[in-house]
């Protein structure tokens, strides 16, 4: 072999291992789906956060298997016991539905749920205690970490945590070790779109005991999601209840809280479901949750949606901000879910604002304008259709939005727990 042959060899193969080790290189954190929470002990936690703090424990959701195999002393702190949690988990909730049925005579809809729910779960207790219920380990463990032991931490951003719980549903291999960007691919591949798809991870966490807080929200989701109400609607301080058989639709008294203030003069009061009260106080919406909030307490519903309208003309966009709210056990009301939508009015859509025009108490206004002699700014009527229209889609995707929420956190009444606050943003029941 020449030295010329040989020196090229040599650079060849000099090459070779650290191009190899340069694609080896470890994807970092930031570059991951997961949140991390570096320990005191020297463990990294790889899997998400599951909320803020409580009781001194931070939350976090990590997969059995990895937590296994990567984290053995961890995990066995975390399987301790675990057979007997999930025993006290279905025992606490057969007492909790019993003493829910017992407060709870009606609607028949409602109590039908209980009993069957109550008769499940009596069945699931006796075939525990006699070693006849099949179980599979769940695929997640909630690990409840002291703060006092967590060195380091870091939280993806939604969307990023949304890719891993999308791999962690779909079963992908150590999608912890990948990075979002592959993880996005392989979804791809399962004809999946991360940035569209909510991830419903609900039944891959063992039963859970709850505490009173969480209990009680669960309980309110689950009546609405039975009754599907109460549900209040409005703009600023004025809300209307959807659900109290009214003649009007609810969609119709929002798009005429905006028409009144855009039409200016005869329109915006004609579209005036109050029939000329005054305006809504729009620095006033506590004063109208805590009226909403009264109104359940008197008829003894334990939780309530409330969707509000923000418009802002100078912006031309419209907001739509939906809170749901359940009475914790010691009266108060805390909102338990939260969501807004912001949508550019100034963009037309001609098929809803053509749609829109044909709206009941819509065309209704505009007849009687016309029939009042009364000359109506086309401009004005085509700022008011677009902001209606933009309010539509606003809606609905505050509408899908709760939707995911409603459905992930009612599959299930043994869990997982929800995240509520401890003592913030809660309206005291009257």
């Amino acid at each position: 072999m020449g030295a010329t042959t040989f020196a090229a060899w040599m650079l060849i193969v000099a090459a070779v291992p650290g191009q190899a080790a340069a694609s080896r290189r470890p994807t970092t954190v930031q570059e991951r789906a997961v949140d991390m929470a570096a320990l005191v002990g020297g463990e990294r936690l790889f899997g998400m956060l599951f909320g803020p703090p409580r009781q001194g424990e931070l939350p976090f959701v990590v997969r059995r298997e990895w937590l296994r195999k990567h984290a053995p002393n961890v995990y066995r702190k975390t399987v301790a016991g675990e057979d007997e949690r999930r025993r006290m988990a279905i025992e606490q909730l057969r007492d909790r539905l019993a003493a829910w049925r017992e407060r709870r005579s009606e609607p028949k809809l409602l109590t039908s749920f209980l009993d069957r729910s109550l008769e499940e779960t009596k069945a699931r207790l006796a075939a525990f205690d006699a070693k006849q219920e099949p179980h599979e380990p769940a695929q997640l463990l909630l690990v409840s970490i002291p703060v006092v032991q967590i060195r380091k931490q870091y939280q993806q951003s939604p969307e990023t945590r949304r890719i891993l719980a999308l791999a962690w549903e779909e079963r992908l291999d150590d999608p912890e070790e990948a990075s979002a960007a592959a993880l996005v691919e392989r979804l791809k591949e399962k004809k999946i779109e991360p940035a569209q798809a909510q991830p419903d991870l609900s039944d891959r966490l063992d039963a859970l005991p709850l505490d009173d807080r969480q209990w009680a929200a669960k309980m309110a989701l689950a009546e609405y999601a039975i009754l599907g109400k109460p549900r209040y609607q409005g703009a600023g301080g004025m809300l209307v209840r959807e659900d109290s058989g009214q003649d009007r639709p609810p969609l119709g008294e929002l798009i005429a809280g905006m028409a009144k203030s855009q039409l200016e003069g005869a329109l915006g009061d004609l579209l005036n479901p109050a029939g000329g009260v005054a305006k809504p106080n729009e620095n006033k919406p506590n004063e109208a949750i805590d009226k909403a909030t009264r109104e359940c307490d008197a008829e003894g519903t334990t939780g309530v949606r409330i969707t509000n309208l923000d418009q802002d003309l100078t912006r031309r966009q419209v907001t739509v901000r939906d809170a749901f709210w359940a009475k914790m056990p010691d009266g108060a009301w805390q909102a338990i879910w939260q969501a807004s939508s912001t949508i550019d009015a100034s963009k037309p859509r001609p098929n809803e604002e053509d749609a829109l025009k044909q709206d009941p108490q819509v065309a209704e206004a505009l007849k009687l304008v016309k029939s009042l002699g009364l000359d109506l700014d086309p401009d004005l009527l085509r700022t008011a259709m677009r902001s209606g229209a933009a309010t539509q889609e606003a809606l609905a995707n505050v509408d899908r939005q709760f939707a995911d929420f409603l459905l992930a956190n009612t599959r299930r009444l043994d869990g997982p727990p929800l995240v509520v606050p401890e003592a913030a943003a809660q309206q005291q029941g009257q």
